[in-house]
């Protein structure tokens, strides 16, 4: 049987420290190197250039986006990508050392299967990073959620599927969004229990109330889109969806008193709201401009579309090792 060879695609904006730790990681992979490649996709200002340091290998790449957000990023690395399997991570991401050939294994068992394996939070004593941690986990065991930190799939299955939404400019929502489309058009889906990453993203209070608002404006993103490809209305998730959600973060976390870990969970609950309320009062602005002057001809900076093939042509082939 052909081995598989992996595209490992890292988005990356300002933080070199954490990229740092991430390529340690992946250079300390049992894969043997000549069957993966590590793309970096620099979206921030300027890229450290002495990351490339750590990472003990000749493959790597690093490549320049468009500042735009993670989505665009990870498509703009995966129209570099030779692999025929995309492996999607984070720069605060730790890949243990079996990540890449345990989703090699399991790819080459089940092939035109998305992926994703086991996150853990490497930063347990943080309250605001454990319930954001939890809330993520809440998604993938309850709203088909694959986190885009832990994801791998056929490279061809991702080119079909058209990537990542770029309309999702911001953390928060994209991977929901491309894992509805996914299972919309028959994907089959995994959860490969081996497969682990240790994700360390520190927060306190205000960072936190911010990724919860970013959250909740790419739920709604989300929401719209799923909603126009279905051809109806926009609905919401029932308020047992919501309740569930605070108990599983109170009951799973170890982190904090479990009333402030509810606490907590339910405050998130409150900028997720207030984000999806701001985002849903842009896009019935943006409607109304639209039908007072027309739609604006844009063409993105970083179209998926302008860097990976049409829908039809195949990636590159597996390559021998």
């Amino acid at each position: 049987m052909e081995r598989l060879y992996a595209s490992v695609i890292v988005p990356t904006r300002d933080r070199p420290a954490e990229l740092a730790e991430c390529l340690k990681a992946l250079s300390a992979q049992t894969l043997p190197q000549e069957r993966f490649e590590v793309i970096v996709v620099d979206d921030g200002a300027a890229f450290d250039e002495t990351c490339r340091e750590v990472f003990c290998g000749g493959n790597l790449r690093v490549i320049r986006s468009s500042s735009r957000g993670p989505a665009c990023a990870r498509n703009a690395g995966a129209s570099q990508a030779r692999g025929a399997l995309l492996v999607f991570t984070d720069d605060d991401c730790r890949p243990a050392a079996r990540w890449l050939e345990t989703l090699l294994e399991a790819a080459q068992k089940h092939p035109r299967t998305l992926f994703g394996g086991r996150t853990r939070n490497d930063l347990p004593e943080n309250l605001f990073s454990e319930v954001s941690h939890e809330l993520t986990e809440y998604l993938r065991l309850n709203d088909d959620l694959t986190p885009s930190n832990n994801m791998a799939l056929p490279a061809e299955e991702y080119l079909a599927l058209a990537g990542f939404g770029e309309g999702f400019a911001f953390p928060g929502g994209e991977d929901r969004d491309f894992s509805r489309r996914w299972l919309e058009r028959g994907g089959q889906r995994r959860f490969v229990e081996e497969a682990e990453v240790l994700h360390a993203h520190a927060l306190g209070p205000v960072s936190f109330a911010v990724q919860q608002f970013r959250y909740g404006r790419g739920a709604c993103r989300h929401r719209r889109e799923m909603a126009r490809r279905q051809g109806r209305r926009m609905g919401l998730a029932r308020p047992a969806f919501y309740f569930r959600l605070i108990r599983h973060v109170s009951g799973r976390s170890s982190a904090g008193p479990k009333l402030c870990r509810a606490a907590l969970a339910l405050l998130s609950q409150i900028f997720v709201t207030m984000g999806f309320v701001w985002e849903y009062g842009n896009a019935v602005r943006r409607q109304a401009l639209v039908r007072k002057y027309g739609r604006p001809r844009l063409r993105s900076s970083c179209n998926i579309a302008d860097g990976i093939p049409p829908r039809g042509k195949t990636p590159p082939p597996a390559l021998s090792g």
